[in-house]
């Protein structure tokens, strides 16, 4: 039988004197189940063994297939694609992207393998399954089959995976488009320790409490669903499958992280009920209400963790009166760290007193009164006064 395709010598490797160990191909016969005309160039091979001549299987773009790996059945690897080892390709199976086929692994039937997903060891993706995630490792001797789709950036090295809600499922991967978003994460709120500690800082202190904060922040502007998708990822454990996990206790952002990873999205934290507001709600634009931001982190003795209070500002910056959303503001804090919260509360209102007088409120265009013994970069008031 006639050979599909060609292997073109690498005409670089003698003038620039090295051994090549992939090599393009061109198509000798047209394959019309991918579109491929007679002369079109395709990916890369180390040898024959590693793209069948039979059958419609091909290799596109810059794909490659070196070691043992072999493409066979009516298989396509596109884009950037690359398998290593022993993997095989088979069936009417396809790897796109920056998909990576190693180890012993095996593509079959319909599935598909996309993205920057990797599939190694002896793991198994047949049938319909596809692995459309960002970046998911399927190792070990994990078997996906079915109708199921992989759609979150997991890690899976064993069991047999035939439908879709046996598969992990991570809040901190979800997304808020995602119909299983909300109903999960109302669960986790009501049993996993560090939402409770995150949503005592807003107050949101009991399950009721924090069931309608959820409802209130998603159903919310834009902003405040920001601010939820935030915490989720930083807080949020995995159902494996059905039954909740809390991430290890290393991997939770504190409280005060949570306040830096809202502002590292680009958008301001707009959290009515930090922890202690000790001023009437003030909704004028520019009000400065002060209060006091919980903090809890590992205990250096490694028992358990350690709440200590920092003096706080939050900087009202809309009119709005909705709860979580208003006052909409950036939370700063002083550089003093306190054990005791009452002594971070007087020392809220000292700072105060001392740059501003008795009014609780700071308008920005009051230029500070000296005497502020912070001098630091996150006062509202020193700022932009250097430490």
């Amino acid at each position: 039988m006639a050979k599909k395709y060609a292997i073109l010598p690498d005409q670089n490797a003698e003038k620039y004197g090295y051994a090549p160990t992939r090599f393009r191909i061109r198509a000798l016969r047209d394959i019309p189940e991918h579109g491929v005309k007679a002369g079109d160039l395709g990916g890369f091979v180390q040898s024959e063994r590693n793209l069948s001549q039979t059958g419609a299987a091909w290799i596109a773009d810059l794909a490659s297939a070196t070691d043992r790996s072999h493409v066979g059945g009516d298989s396509l690897l596109s884009g950037s694609a690359k398998m290593t080892g022993d993997s095989r390709a088979d069936g009417r199976s396809r790897l796109s992207d920056h998909a990576n086929l190693s180890g012993c692994a095996i593509v079959t039937d319909n599935a598909v393998v996309a993205r920057f997903n990797h599939v190694g060891d002896f793991a198994v993706i047949r049938h319909d399954a596809k692995v459309l995630s960002g970046t998911s490792h399927i190792g070990g001797n994990a078997v996906i089959e079915g109708i199921i789709e992989v759609r979150q950036s997991l890690t899976i090295l064993d069991g047999t995976y035939q439908d879709q809600n046996d598969l992990p499922w991570s809040l901190s991967q979800a997304a808020l488009a995602d119909p299983e978003y909300l109903p999960r994460l109302r669960e986790a709120v009501q049993i996993d320790p560090a939402f409770h500690r995150a949503m005592a800082t807003f107050g949101a202190v009991n399950d009721a409490d924090r069931l309608e904060a959820v409802e209130t922040m998603f159903y919310g502007n834009e902003d405040s669903r920001k601010a939820l998708h935030a915490i989720s990822k930083a807080l949020g454990g995995t159902y494996a499958p059905q039954q909740y996990m809390p991430r290890a206790a290393h991997e939770v952002l504190t409280e005060g992280g949570i306040v830096t990873a809202v502002n590292l999205n680009s958008f301001h934290t707009n959290f009515r009920h930090l922890r202690a507001v000790m001023d009437d709600r003030d909704e004028t634009p520019g009000a400065m209400l002060r209060g006091v931001v919980a903090v809890v982190r590992p205990h250096p003795e490694g028992t358990g963790n350690q709440t200590l209070f920092q003096p706080a500002f939050v900087k009202n910056l809309i009119e709005e009166n909705a709860l979580l959303t208003s006052p909409r503001g950036r939370v700063y804090v002083l550089p003093e760290v306190y054990e005791d919260f009452a002594d971070a509360a007087v020392r809220t209102l000292v700072h105060q007193k001392e740059i501003s007088g008795q009014s609780p409120l700071w308008e920005p265009a009051t230029r500070p009164r000296k005497g502020c013994r912070s001098r630091s970069i996150t006062c509202p008031w020193c700022r932009p006064t250097k430490p």
